[in-house]
């Protein structure tokens, strides 16, 4: 689907069964002409051109349109000295043209608070010469003559409200789908819990004629908290490259460090886990005698068996801070510093042995393949930064044996299925390409409503 269908669809679906008016009046005799409903609209030929980057004109030649309606007539008469009486008509009247010629311009801007803004200006319509036909259920013969009296109100109608109306109808399609595709956009997506997206716009839509560019901050939030102040603020995006595909989005990390630090608030990066949990989640052992060794200054003289560290020891992993990407024509570079905490079950309750912080960098690579969203971390590295009596030259050789070995083709074994990418308000992504630049994620895709 190109933008033009799209236009072009956001059009056809406005002008589908409008209703008009009531008309009514007296020429000798009293007419009501009401239940008026256009439908049947045909677009005929249609074209979308651009005129700036952010403005479009929309035509639409020899259009088709039918209109239906009831109608009803009556008149009092009165003939000498008998008593006055009323007698009445009715039936159905049908209009049909194909000689619609519609024309409109469509700016294409943004508020300040990144929601699309669609405004229609420079519209006109013209309308041809009508074929009226009108069916009668009943007529009296004393008012008969009055059924040439019904077409010309009914088509005058037609064209006033038409050229009316018309005017404009296509702007409310598109600013409806505009905040459908912006407003609280939610993700189904594992980790992502209870966080919502608002895909706010960094920049001014625009057109190269076959293209369209949208850019994106994409502000996540708890779904608690909607106001809530990030601590960053929102950069500036650049021009993206050209694209072939019907829509090229450009994406800032502002999108992803909201998400990281939304799912932070919400205390998603704190977890408890025992070396038995590690090896159900992620299918690896950890090093227990490493860590007996490890533990040895803490536990003193005494320490327990090895083959207990495995049932007697529990990890517990929290962020200090939010989680931050940065986009890199390499890939997204993941950093984070988080405190690792090591505690012994005594009596079934756990006892802090010793604690130690790490900086954790990864860099992952993020592709699409047959409809699903693939990512991979392709290198993953910490060191302590701190430690709470543990020795720094015994942590900084465990974990980067532990993390790219154990962990890191854990992880990529999990995420690399991929994740169906979501149809968005009927929208299905077509063909879709992800890169990654400086400062910027794009995406370029065809569309499918």
């Amino acid at each position: 689907m190109t933008v033009k269908d799209l236009v072009v669809k956001a059009l056809d679906d406005e002008l589908q069964n409008v209703n008009l008016p009531t008309q009514q009046g007296s020429k000798g005799v009293s007419y009501k002409i009401e239940n008026i409903v256009a439908n049947k609209i045909r677009l005929g030929k249609t074209s979308v051109r651009t005129l700036t980057p952010n403005v479009f004109q929309v035509k639409a030649n020899n259009a088709g349109l039918e209109v239906n309606a009831d109608w009803e007539v009556w008149k009092r008469i009165k003939i000498l000295f008998l008593p006055a009486f009323t007698v009445r008509g009715s039936g159905s009247i049908r209009a049909r043209t194909s000689g619609v010629n519609i024309e409109q311009n469509i700016i294409v801007e943004r508020t300040a608070n990144g929601k699309p803004k669609f405004t229609v200006s420079g519209c006109s319509i013209r309308i041809g010469r009508f074929s009226t036909h009108v069916d009668v259920d009943n007529l009296p013969s004393q008012i008969d003559s009055v059924l040439n009296l019904l077409i010309d109100p009914f088509e005058g109608l037609i064209k006033r409200e038409l050229e009316k109306r018309v005017c404009g109808l296509v702007r409310p399609g598109l600013q409806s789908l505009g905040d459908k595709l912006t407003r609280n956009f939610e993700l189904n997506f594992p980790f992502v819990f209870d966080t919502k997206i608002d895909l706010g716009l960094a920049c001014d839509p625009s057109s190269t004629g076959h293209s369209g560019l949208v850019c994106l901050n994409g502000k996540s939030y708890p779904e608690d908290r909607p106001d809530v102040v990030f601590p960053f603020p929102a950069p500036v995006l650049s021009e993206v490259s050209d694209s072939s595909h019907m829509v090229r989005i450009s994406i800032s990390p502002y999108a992803p460090n909201t998400l990281l630090h939304s799912l932070y608030l919400q205390n998603r990066f704190k977890k408890t886990f025992s070396p038995k949990d590690v090896a159900s989640v992620f299918g690896v052992s950890l090093p227990v005698g490493a860590i007996a060794r490890l533990l040895k200054p803490v536990l003193g003289s005494n320490p327990p068996p090895i083959a207990l560290y495995a049932k007697l020891v529990q990890f517990t992993v929290e962020a200090n801070h939010s989680p931050m990407t940065h986009f890199t024509p390499e890939g997204i570079e993941v950093s984070g510093n988080f405190k690792i905490t090591i505690s012994a079950i005594v009596n079934g309750q756990p006892q802090k042995l010793a604690d130690f912080s790490i900086n954790v960098m990864a860099l992952v690579g993020v592709s699409v393949e047959n409809g699903k969203i693939k990512a991979s971390i392709k290198s993953l590295g910490a060191d302590a930064s701190s430690s709470g009596g543990l020795p720094v030259h015994l942590i900084n050789p465990l974990l980067n044996k532990f993390l790219p070995q154990l962990i890191l083709p854990a992880v990529n074994g999990i995420t690399e299925a991929g994740f169906k990418i979501p149809t968005l308000y009927g929208l299905k992504f077509i063909n879709p390409v992800v890169e990654t630049k400086l400062d910027a994620l794009e995406v370029a895709s065809d569309f499918m409503v």
